[in-house]
């Protein structure tokens, strides 16, 4: 049995419900239910298992309860009366066989945070010339005189066409916008590494052409494919060239379909049932006629289809301004973790002392929009949690003016700092609004933690993953399989959070010591 066939077989024994769960162990009873389905794996040395492990031994006093546990977890009957026994038992049962997986959100976020342009991408550009030259033989060769079809069979057929596919694309002079799906096996793109640098140094060098690309992501993978894909086309996102979409519904996974395009140029198009696509044929093809009804087909496609994210990245302040307003108007809970202090919570006072103090061009604009977040904020605590993971610095740093403030700058490029007076009032503001406002909380860590990016979200609405050092970007997700991963995820570090800084009051004494430090110091006097 899995984790979560052996929580589904001890909720149904005791008779308890997701909520009532969830209470005991101050978990979400969303939460409850994605792990009893198993859309959710746990981590061995989380404390809520231990905490269920102790309800549920409460839960089992009946004889024919205790028998069906003994049975389920091969224990001997005469044990099962001993709560404090039963209690290990049970613990160490819902561990077994369950090993604490690589989060693959984590794994997204760090490659995420760290990303760094090594080179401009694809600086080795190919001139139209050398696009038709650089054809392998065989994609010159074989080409139909009839139809300008090419036929290439199975896993390296299909590495080939797509590499003389995008060599079709550079050779084209005019930028375009390629349409890409594929729900096929994607191990062709995967394990060869020879290859998969190729296709990344040509794809790069289509973009830096200034084409853009169409993408429809196939989400009936799992969350781990679903990440791992878009982190292996980062360098792509990254500049913004990319518009990503999905497709809503469930799919049969039966007939799959590839379709690169470039429309007016070339197509490569194939199709293999479930994961088999030994001695398959893809398609390239040239053909006017032909690419146009490849075209028409796709788009017919992506019409059904909705977008996974919006990519922002510098030049696009304005629109992701707007997304942002939108996103926090959102009546829902919701949870944020930076290696900062969110701009959110900042006080009036502070942002209008960074503005002056930067000389922030159009101040009283940024100043009303400021005004404006800290209202929907205000309302949000009416009716919804807010949950802050804060991590907090050393006072040195932030006297040394290292202390980023959580500014997402996507038009001039600017990295901001704290003063340590702009940090002690920030500290200030929160300390106020735990005193006063029961649905906000703060979790706090400290700078081992730091992540180099900032995760805001919203429940069952969407998440921004942002990056503000340089390249700055802004990822917006609404797909709910994906938002539900990351609020999954932010509900774990809440958890892991030091105690004893997960209690309102030890909070606050501990952000009160931070501010007695910073008026302290011999730097900031």
């Amino acid at each position: 049995m899995q984790f979560h066939d052996k929580l589904d077989f001890l909720m149904n024994l005791t008779n308890v419900s997701n909520s009532a769960l969830a209470r005991h162990t101050l978990l979400d009873a969303s939460y409850i239910s994605r792990l009893r389905r198993g859309a959710r794996k746990p981590a061995q040395q989380e404390n809520y298992l231990l905490t269920m492990a102790g309800y549920f031994a409460a839960h089992c006093a009946a004889v024919y309860q205790q028998e069906a546990l003994a049975k389920a977890m091969e224990q001997p009957l005469a044990q099962m009366g001993d709560k404090a026994l039963l209690t290990d038992m049970i613990h160490q049962w819902l561990q077994t066989g369950s090993p604490e997986a690589a989060d693959p959100v984590a794994g997204f976020l760090e490659g995420f945070s760290s990303f760094r342009f090594k080179k401009p991408p694809g600086s080795e550009v190919i001139t139209a010339k050398e696009g038709e030259g650089g054809l392998s033989a065989r994609a010159r060769d074989t080409v139909d005189p009839k139809t300008g079809t090419q036929l290439f069979y199975d896993t390296e057929g299909k590495r080939e066409a797509v590499l003389a596919f995008l060599d079709l694309v550079l050779a084209r002079e005019t930028p375009q916008t390629l349409l890409l799906f594929s729900d096929e096996n994607l191990d062709w793109l995967k394990d060869q590494p020879t290859f998969t640098a190729r296709w990344a140094q040509r794809l790069a060098q289509v973009v830096l052409k200034g084409n853009r690309i169409k993408i429809i992501h196939t989400i009936s993978r799992d969350i781990d494919e679903m990440l791992s894909a878009i982190g292996e086309w980062l360098p792509i996102y990254m500049t913004g060239a990319i518009e990503p979409y999905y497709y809503p519904r469930i799919r049969d996974g039966i007939f799959r379909r590839t379709l690169f395009i470039a429309p007016g140029t070339a197509a490569v198009c194939a199709t293999s049932v479930g994961e088999g696509t030994r001695g398959a044929v893809n398609f390239l093809v040239r053909e006017p006629q032909a690419v146009a009804g490849l075209v028409a087909e796709f788009q017919g496609y992506a019409a059904l289809c909705r977008p996974l994210m919006r990519i922002f990245t510098p030049g696009s302040g304005d629109a992701y301004v707007a997304t942002l307003t939108e996103f926090e108007a959102e009546a829902a809970h919701a949870m944020i973790k930076t290696d900062t202090l969110s701009l959110t919570t900042m006080p009036q006072e502070v942002a209008a002392l960074i503005c002056t103090r930067l000389a922030l061009p159009e101040r009283e604009k940024l100043l009303a929009d400021h005004a404006m977040r800290t209202r929907h904020f205000s309302r949000q605590l009416e009716t919804n949690t807010f949950h802050e993971l804060i991590n907090l610095p050393r006072v040195e740093d932030l006297s040394a003016g290292k202390i980023r403030i959580g500014a997402i700058d996507l038009t001039g490029g600017l990295e901001a700092f704290y003063t340590p007076e702009e940090y002690r009032l920030h500290l200030m503001q929160i300390i106020e609004l735990l005193n006063t406002h029961e649905r906000y909380h703060v979790s706090l860590g400290y700078q081992r933690r730091a992540g180099g990016y900032t995760l805001y979200a919203r429940e069952d609405v969407g998440v921004l993953v942002m990056k503000p050092s340089q390249p700055p970007a802004v990822f917006a997700i609404n797909e709910g399989q994906m938002t539900a991963s990351f609020w999954d995820y932010l509900m774990h570090e809440a958890l892991r959070a030091d105690e004893p800084h997960t209690q309102r009051r030890q909070v606050v004494e501990a952000l009160k010591t931070m501010i007695r430090q910073i008026e302290s110091s011999p730097a900031n006097r």
